[in-house]
């Protein structure tokens, strides 16, 4: 996706995401960050990956904008990297992580859980 062509995601810079959120009665976006690393993890496990270059895809969420808002709102408190998926190459691993944490953030409630800190 080139997100220069589209106005919904022009605002964003390489490898950072958002994604529309609606749960527990809260609408707005999430947004976030993916990296890639050469640090395997454990999906939708926080760990402490060093980002860089490497197959392995780690996301992280940094804040969120309310239906209404007009600015995004960062985290209270600090947030880790969750390991996504192995991607085989760095190649892959850049060019799809950050579409994959929008999807793991979106679709899957275990992931949302780790992306925010919440452990149940």
């Amino acid at each position: 996706v080139d997100c220069n062509s589209d106005n919904t995601y022009r605002e964003l810079q390489t490898y950072e995401w958002k994604v529309k959120f609606s749960h527990g009665g809260l609408y707005g976006m999430l947004y976030g960050m993916s990296g890639c690393s050469s640090t395997n993890g454990t999906v939708a496990q926080s760990g402490t990956p060093t980002i860089g270059t490497g197959q392995y895809c780690w996301c992280k969420a940094t804040g969120y904008k309310g239906k209404n808002a007009s600015q995004i709102s960062g985290p209270s408190y600090a947030l880790s990297w969750v390991f996504a998926r192995d991607y085989d190459t760095v190649a892959y691993c850049t060019q799809k992580c950050a579409v994959y944490c929008t999807n793991r953030a979106e679709y899957n409630s275990d992931f949302r859980r780790a992306l925010f800190g919440v452990s149940q």
